[in-house]
């Protein structure tokens, strides 16, 4: 989440301040700030080519410049240290390019000026980034427990519909039309139709959850919730060996793939959105 945005000229003052949420910062006083920035610049302006981000005490400062008439200006962003780097780069950028009309405007004279105008057009410019950087339902998807239950009963349901579906079609049409293909190719093809539902459901929790870590339990979880509804139908119709053998392959195949491309989006989607503190 982003707490605060701070616009700074290359001499250390503020021209502009977007407040979020003070929340308990330490470096929200616009002057020290202003004076942190101009003591970054003493390791050289080549360092700070790309986005940078320092971590202090659970929040990050993310800062990158614009050049502007000449001018070099600073724009700092406050958000959560949890955020990924690449999250909070992505903002960032993004605000230095949504406000560069807006601070041509302020240093055209060659002095800093900030007309009421100018502060409006940078207020609702900046609360259009905030919004858009951040998650959608945020409280959920930011980590913990609630992101785990969120995706996993997602990715159960998702599982529970495809699955009857998909067999529900291949028996209608593919067994019961070409019963060979059950003594052929239908172990085959049942195990392709699984790996793929396990794959479909890896990238949904990982989704839904926008969390590496959570994005892997969930894939797990989400086929550990199947597994109360598969295992009584499954020690009605074939013998207990049978069934230990389909849960082993259940539980060290499918779910393990859904868990690995669960991390994978998960870590993927974290990249993207920013989170709230949970």
């Amino acid at each position: 989440m982003i707490y605060a945005v701070y616009i700074i000229s290359s001499s250390g003052e503020t021209l502009y301040s977007y407040i979020v949420s003070e929340g308990k910062l330490r470096l929200k006083d616009e002057v020290l700030m202003g004076g942190f920035l101009t003591a970054m610049l003493q390791f050289g302006e080549e360092i700070f080519a790309r986005p940078q981000r320092m971590d202090l005490d659970g929040y990050a400062i993310s800062f990158f410049n614009t050049k502007i008439n000449g001018d070099i200006v600073w724009v700092a962003m406050i958000t959560d240290s949890t955020d990924s780097f690449y999250a909070t780069e992505r903002a960032v950028r993004e605000i230095v390019k949504s406000v560069r009309p807006e601070l041509e405007k302020i240093l055209e004279k060659g002095l800093p000026l900030l007309t009421p105008e100018i502060s409006e057009a940078l207020d609702r410019k900046i609360s259009r980034v905030c919004k858009r950087s951040l998650r959608l339902l945020p409280t959920y998807r930011s980590g913990g427990l609630r992101t785990v239950l969120l995706a996993s009963v997602i990715g159960f349901l998702i599982y529970g519909v495809l699955s009857y579906v998909v067999f529900s079609v291949m028996e209608t049409y593919l067994y019961a039309e070409h019963p060979e293909s059950i003594m052929s190719a239908g172990g085959i093809i049942t195990a392709s139709v699984v790996s793929l539902l396990a794959i479909i459901v890896g990238v949904v929790v990982g989704i839904v959850a926008g969390k590496e870590k959570e994005g892997a339990i969930s894939g797990w979880l989400a086929h550990l919730y199947s597994l109360v509804f598969l295992i009584p139908s499954w020690l009605a119709s074939m013998e207990l060996s049978a069934v230990l053998t389909i849960l082993i392959f259940y539980v060290s195949g499918t779910a393990t793939l859904s868990a690995a491309i669960g991390y994978i989006i998960g870590l993927w989607e974290d990249s993207r959105k920013l989170s709230v503190r949970v």
